[in-house]
């Protein structure tokens, strides 16, 4: 990660969290993974897998089980299946890989298991805007368990479905559409400011993962800022769209990217809270108004050249 802002990711933190697995006859925690131990070193981590002799010696039963009757903190309260997450067992990034998404791809799952893993348990209320074949939905299904889940698309299941069945058969294709019925659906059209007031105006976490035009995203900014709570996150993914009117082999910008008028440009205006262009798809008193209730912006650029937007609201 050298190179990189400090703040969106803290790989220390990351290992720290499986320092309970390498314990775990007394921890309670399952060490899938047969660590064996994990040392800090300078500019290394070095990891240490258990052989056979050492995973046949701790799968026995812990010895002095009734013995510390006084120690209370290890312990869980009963819950549900449904509520019941096992944090060691995979990370965001491991459950976007499973599910197929392409936020394991960008490496924008990795940014966002360490900006929202403290949320994980808690009952918050999600809503992503975009759900193409439904992969990226079941990740944060999955991933937050206990959460009021939403999702929005500018077409329904079924119209997605007949797409996509076009696709494979005009690309000699095999996508396959999984929504699934465990979240709550709004038919949503970003470019249609009446559309949002369709969404609720108390969501924890929003990511805008719909279309990726400058008109798109930016009226996406202004209209789902104010559906978030307190302390709330707003995320604006593919913002390397923005870098497509850099492209001098790019004649036709179906993004909709001019040299005064991008996403990208416009984000980094928030941050300095002074409108550098006339040419947002934002006028001077909305962009004033959305900078009074912003308390950070983190501009993201992973190892692909991808690049995703956290707003925190104040």
């Amino acid at each position: 990660m050298y190179g990189y802002k400090s703040g969106h990711f803290n790989l220390i933190d990351a290992f720290k969290k499986y320092q309970e697995m390498i314990n775990s006859e007394f921890t309670g925690v399952r060490n899938h993974l047969n660590i064996s131990s994990i040392l800090f070193g300078q500019n290394c981590i070095i990891i240490t897998k258990r052989n056979q002799e050492q995973i046949d010696y701790f799968n026995r039963e812990y010895r002095f089980n009734g013995c510390v009757d006084d120690i209370y903190h290890f312990e869980q309260p009963e819950v549900t299946d449904k509520q019941k997450v096992d944090v060691y067992q995979e990370s965001l990034h491991e459950i976007a890989k499973r599910t197929g998404t392409d936020k394991a791809e960008h490496l924008f799952s990795l940014i966002y298991d360490s900006k929202f893993s403290h949320l994980r348990n808690e009952k918050i209320k999600f809503l992503e805007i975009g759900l193409w074949l439904g992969s990226s939905i079941r990740m944060w299904v999955d991933y937050f368990r206990n959460a009021e889940i939403h999702g929005a698309d500018i077409v329904t299941e079924s119209e997605m479905i007949n797409h996509v069945k076009n696709i494979n058969e005009s690309q000699n294709l095999n996508l396959v559409v999984n929504w699934g019925n465990d979240f709550t659906f709004t038919q949503l059209n970003q470019e249609n400011s009446e559309d949002y007031k369709k969404l609720d105006n108390d969501f924890d976490i929003i990511i805008e993962d719909g279309g990726h035009t400058m008109l798109q995203q930016q009226l996406s900014i202004k209209n789902l800022i104010n559906k978030i709570n307190s302390g709330g996150f707003l995320v604006i993914e593919d913002v390397h769209t923005s870098n497509l009117v850099h492209n001098p082999s790019t004649s036709n910008q179906i993004y909709g990217a001019t040299s005064d008028n991008t996403t990208l440009q416009l984000l980094e205006d928030l941050k300095n809270k002074k409108m550098s262009s006339q040419n947002y798809f934002i006028n001077q008193i909305e962009f004033d108004n959305i900078c009074k209730i912003i308390d950070t912006i983190e501009i993201i650029k992973t190892q692909k050249d991808s690049i995703t937007c956290i707003i925190k609201k104040i």
